[in-house]
């Protein structure tokens, strides 16, 4: 997140998002930061079958889904949060 945007709810999101991780980090001894996050939004459709297996309503319309993703300054993304 960039500090520019700090009264957006993109920006509070991913504060709380990085702050969960970290407490699962301090709680599990892993030794990297977040410092950036982002969320993506995407439309999509379900399939009619198999969708049930992977959570997700049959033959359904999901729309401004979220994928927030958070990394340490230049390293890989990863995935933290899906959904709405």
């Amino acid at each position: 997140y960039h500090m520019d945007f700090k009264d957006s709810s993109v920006t509070l999101r991913c504060r709380q998002l990085i702050q969960r991780s970290d407490n699962l980090r301090k709680a599990n001894d892993i030794r990297h930061y977040y410092t950036q996050c982002m969320i993506l939004y995407s439309d999509f459709h379900s399939p009619v079958e198999g969708a049930s297996d992977l959570g997700f309503d049959p033959d359904y319309e999901y729309k401004d889904w979220n994928w927030c993703l958070a990394r340490t300054d230049g390293g890989k993304w990863h995935l933290l949060d899906w959904g709405y």
